[in-house]
């Protein structure tokens, strides 16, 4: 009985404690032994305590700690503050808001109609004034639309596939590489291939929630990627390429074998269209030939550096009358004309035999004194400019042979006759490198010149120098004018006069550095013939009757 009574003393003790701490005042003594009066005063002290605790928990006295709730701050608010603040965001902004997820390069949009998103607003701020800091609201977000779920199945659908890889095809036909023209080739069909994609479903759902959560309607999933092999420009270029091939030359022969141009995907392409591209897309990439880097012209341009010799000779007349047309036809078979060291060139071999069928023209030339229309006729024009050249570069000469009569388009003594047949031109290459020939005639000249090494510390200028002449005479050739099948006039100049020259012609050599001579030898020396003025002179036969017996 003992330690009942005391369990009784200690409990109205503590509710004694707990008044006087609620209320700042001790209850009145009570009497001793008055059970009536504790009684009384628990019944009291109950009720003080609850009226208490009751105020103490209110909504409206219970200030929230530092958390916050989709991203608002909710410190010193109280419970019924906070609560009102989150259902004001609720009703105009989660009511309105479009929820924009993005996956990889894809972004779709969810608009708060489609999702229909809720907060339980009363158990989130609840919850959230026993938490500091970010305050996850996943728990007590929910959604009476189906937009949230058919944007995890788009998304779903788009980004989860199998790898597929990049194929690759070559359509036409290669053309030939012996020349850098371009001319229709091949095409590249380049199909990308699609990446291994694999979007977790579940982590996209907790993704969106987490953006409503934070009051952030932006928000961006993980996508695991698995890319295909995607080729590069330089990949391609390799994989595809056919080499050039550099011409080269025989260091004995000085044969020349030509280069072979490279083919392959045109790389420069191929970059721009790379560059641009997307998985999936299918490209076109065309091939080009590649340049190979020394070509059988940079060789001969090393070869052919140096103008050995050269000379101009004028002509007359139209360009396509005959003898100007002989003239371009000797500049066609002469030009280009490569000879190695040692060989030799013959200008009737070079030429051909003049005839119609060669397509030389009938014109003017020299034939047992007379001037006559022959096949060629003029090409000794070529001839004597070619020896000219021949006599700068100081080449061995083995056959050259005068006109009979003086030339007009060069200096005495310089001219070089041919003749099918009869009388030729020809050299030798007596240089330690190649030479080319060159050719042409226009604009009233007619142009050569010998392309080589040139080794000589020396020039070449050729000097003439006449050491007598022999003037023509005026004669006439008595026609009847009765007897003219070729259709004279009386006092017609049938024959033009040539003034005969005795020249000799000098080669001199020169140092190039000093420009002093070096030596003068002879070269040529010859006597042009005279050839006289022939007249017509019209006389009967009377006439002549008469003049013999005045005789």
């Amino acid at each position: 009985m003992a330690r009942k009574k005391k369990a009784k003393v200690d409990e109205v003790q503590e509710l004694d404690t707990a008044f006087t701490s609620m209320v700042g005042q001790k209850p009145a003594p009570k009497k001793p032994h008055s059970k009536l009066m504790i009684v009384l005063l628990s019944i009291l002290l109950a009720a003080i305590v609850g009226s208490a605790v009751w105020l103490l928990f209110s909504d409206n006295w219970l200030v929230m700690k530092d958390v916050t709730v989709a991203g608002i701050s909710m410190n010193g608010l109280t419970k019924k503050e906070a609560k009102a603040r989150l259902q004001q965001m609720a009703d105009e902004v989660y009511a309105s808001q479009t929820m924009q997820v993005t996956v990889l390069d894809t972004t779709v949009s969810l608009s708060a109609e489609d999702s229909g998103v809720q907060i339980d607003v009363n158990k989130a701020i609840n919850a959230a004034y026993h938490c500091t800091g970010s305050f996850d609201m996943r728990p007590y977000i929910s959604f009476t639309g189906d937009g949230f779920e058919k944007v995890v199945t788009q998304l779903g659908q788009q980004f989860n596939a199998s790898l597929k890889p990049t194929t690759e095809a070559v359509e036409g036909t290669r053309p030939s590489l012996e020349s850098g023209e371009e001319a229709e080739g091949q095409t590249l069909v380049l199909t990308l291939g699609t990446p291994e994609m694999g979007l977790d479903l579940t982590a996209l759902r907790d993704t969106i929630l987490k953006g409503y959560s934070d009051g952030t309607f932006a928000v961006e999933a993980v996508c695991s990627v698995i890319p295909p092999e995607m080729p590069t420009a330089d990949s391609l270029y390799e994989k595809y390429l056919t080499p050039a091939v550099d011409a080269v030359m025989d260091e004995k022969t000085f044969a020349i074998t030509p280069e072979t141009y490279g083919y392959s995907v045109d790389i420069q392409r191929a970059a721009q269209l790379l560059a641009g591209a997307k998985y999936g897309d299918t490209l076109r990439i065309p091939f080009a030939k590649v340049s190979p880097e020394v070509t059988k012209a940079d060789i001969l341009a090393t070869l052919y550096q140096d103008i050995l010799g050269e000379c101009s000779t004028p002509y007359s007349g139209w360009d396509d009358d005959n003898r100007n047309t002989n003239l371009r036809l000797a500049c066609e078979k002469i030009d280009g004309i490569i000879l190695l060291p040692g060989e030799s060139f013959s200008y009737n071999e070079t030429l051909g035999e003049r005839t119609a069928a060669n397509g030389w023209k009938p014109a003017a030339s020299y034939v047992g004194g007379e001037t006559v229309d022959t096949y060629g006729g003029g090409i000794c024009q070529g001839s004597t400019t070619l020896y000219n050249c021949v006599l700068q570069a100081d080449l061995k000469i083995t056959v050259v042979s005068p006109h009979g009569y003086i030339s007009s388009y060069v200096e005495p003594g310089l001219d070089a006759m041919v003749n099918w047949g009869t009388s030729d031109f020809c050299f030798v290459n007596n240089t330690n490198w190649p030479i080319r020939l060159e050719a042409y005639r226009r604009e009233g000249k007619m142009t050569m010149r010998i392309y080589g090494t040139d080794e000589k510390d020396y020039y070449v200028k050729m000097t003439y120098a006449v050491m007598g002449s022999t003037p023509y005479e005026t004669k006439y050739e008595e026609i009847d004018p009765e007897n003219n099948p070729k259709g004279y006039m009386d006092g017609q100049e049938i024959t033009s006069p040539y003034t005969g020259y005795h020249v000799v012609t000098y080669k001199n050599k020169y140092d190039k550095e000093t420009n002093e001579l070096i030596s003068s030898t002879l070269e040529r020396n010859y006597n042009y013939a005279r050839r006289d003025r022939v007249i017509v002179k019209f006389i009967t036969e009377e006439d002549k009757e008469e003049n013999k017996y005045t005789e």
